[in-house]
């Protein structure tokens, strides 16, 4: 599998992966990394990297990759392959509605309709097996709409905050 990235940086990278559950590595722009796939339900998988046991969440969409790992949550744009890293495209590829990664109880919202952000502002907070899960600004903007509450239940890839992005930010 080959996946062409964007992160919030702008900066762009070719993610393969190659072999099988047993036994796998990941290339990241020609850097080899192991990785062996020890249980995976849904989601949630839970792998080694460089002899390290890792859990996360995972959601590849048809326009972005979600990963949930440590408690941080990182979004990456798929991009065509060699895509420009220019800041207008970057910010441009920022989805306006942030959803939930993971299901869970909204522990905390930080903002509120009309407000400014900035890229890496916490927007809003996700409690989910005693983790927390931060929803973070890809860009700098103003939130356009909070569509969650703290201490309500919610549901992965359910909306969480709507931005309208004004900058690049980092991304």
């Amino acid at each position: 599998m080959s996946l062409h990235l964007r992160g919030r940086d702008g900066a762009t990278a070719t993610l393969e992966v190659h072999g099988d559950r047993s036994a796998c590595w990941v290339e990241v722009n020609g850097v080899r990394r192991e990785v062996r796939l020890l249980d995976q339900k849904g989601p949630r998988i839970v792998f080694t990297l460089d002899g390290r046991v890792h859990r996360a969440w995972t959601r590849i969409g048809e326009r972005d990759v979600r990963v949930v790992l440590e408690g941080r949550e990182s979004v990456f744009q798929r991009v065509a392959p060699g895509a420009a890293s220019a800041g207008a495209q970057a910010r441009e590829a920022h989805e306006p509605v942030l959803r939930a990664p993971v299901p869970g109880r909204v522990l905390k919202v930080n903002v509120e309709p009309g407000g400014e952000i900035r890229a890496g502002d916490v927007l809003a907070v996700i409690e989910a097996m005693k983790m927390e899960t931060p929803i973070i600004a890809p860009a700098d903007g103003i939130v356009a709409a909070v569509h969650a509450a703290p201490g309500t239940s919610i549901e992965q890839d359910q909306p969480v905050v709507t931005c309208q992005y004004t900058g690049s930010g980092d991304g």
